[in-house]
């Protein structure tokens, strides 16, 4: 990580995802791999209007759809029945310390603000108030292809995936695992998740 200024962690799917985040502008990375040389794949980035901070409380990446797997190109798995059931989990490393995040709903959504199918999810870097949380992970569920099995509280902090589906954009939202949180719970909850 020492050899870009801008790296601000690592993002690990297993089997899927095993990249550096970094953190610029919403346009360089897009277009530049993390020794930031031209390259089509890019890199995955952490929205500029959602800085890793302690007290950040939805943390949102980007990552191209690549078509050799590479960068979020694989999250399409998720698109598959059931998928969601032995890939819950994901492992952010920062320099400061590492998380757990529980993936809670998966959607395929618009970002024309026209369509029915629309979702307003890169807006949200901090929540104003717990109703507007209760509201936004409404709207989440209400687009996700998967059951909500997971309970998401305004005391949880949200790390959020994003990549392009043809027009559309595929999203996975996770929430930190919670200190008191057993495996034997989430076994439990994933009784409770179907696809759609």
């Amino acid at each position: 990580v020492r050899q870009n200024g801008d790296a601000v962690g690592w993002l690990t799917i297993e089997g899927l995802v095993d990249q550096p985040l970094v953190y610029k502008n919403n346009t360089f990375y897009l277009t530049h791999d993390f020794y930031s040389k031209k390259n089509v794949s890019g890199a995955l980035f952490v929205d500029e209007k959602h800085p890793l901070r302690q007290d950040t409380q939805n943390l949102l990446v980007y990552g191209h759809n690549m078509k050799d797997g590479s960068m979020f190109g694989r999250l399409i798995h998720y698109t598959e029945n059931n998928f969601l059931h032995s890939h819950y989990t994901v492992r952010l490393e920062t320099r400061f310390e590492s998380f757990t995040y529980l993936i809670f709903a998966v959607d395929k959504v618009s970002t024309d603000y026209h369509s029915r199918n629309f979702l307003y999810f890169w807006g949200y870097p901090a929540f104003n108030s717990e109703n507007e949380f209760n509201q936004y992970i409404s709207d989440v569920y209400a687009h996700s292809l998967y059951t909500r099995y997971l309970d998401v509280d305004y005391s949880d902090t949200l790390l959020t995936m994003a990549t392009c589906l043809n027009e559309s954009r595929l999203v996975l939202f996770a929430r930190r695992l919670r200190e008191d949180e057993t495996e034997a719970d989430i076994q439990h909850a994933l009784l409770g998740l179907y696809r759609k």
